[in-house]
């Protein structure tokens, strides 16, 4: 088993009440989702990102970043676009094919009522 380290860094809720939890599952092990996981070459993991919001007001202009976690690839293009919530929706921002590695964004338009959340989702072969 080849272990790589992924650490995302997200601030605490912002002053708008925008938060994001990130969370994997070994799909291929059929592992339960949280917020660690492992696995071995050919495994594929499922990473969702989180977005609530726990503020008053509707929040606009979401984009969301991250990136394939090292020594993994795409399995396949993530969804798009993807309806967080009712009247918001994210696009890819940057084409990431299957096999792609790298930086991740997702555009949102639309405006995440208070109480509403939804999430993005990515799936990622680990590459030997």
């Amino acid at each position: 088993m080849h272990q790589s380290i992924n650490t995302d860094r997200l601030g605490s809720e912002t002053a708008s009440g925008l938060i994001l939890r990130k969370t994997v599952e070994n799909v291929t092990m059929g592992t339960s989702e949280g917020t660690a996981n492992e696995g071995f070459p050919g495994d594929r993991l499922s990473y969702r990102i989180e977005v609530i919001n726990a503020g008053t007001e509707p929040v606009t202009d979401i984009a969301i970043f991250d990136r394939t976690p090292p020594y993994t690839a795409l399995d396949a293009a993530p969804a798009n676009p993807v309806a967080l919530a009712t009247g918001v929706t994210c696009n890819v921002a940057t084409p990431a094919p299957a096999g792609y590695s790298g930086p991740l964004n997702w555009t949102c338009t639309g405006a995440l009522s208070p109480g509403d959340h939804g999430s993005v989702v990515f799936v990622v072969e680990i590459v030997p």
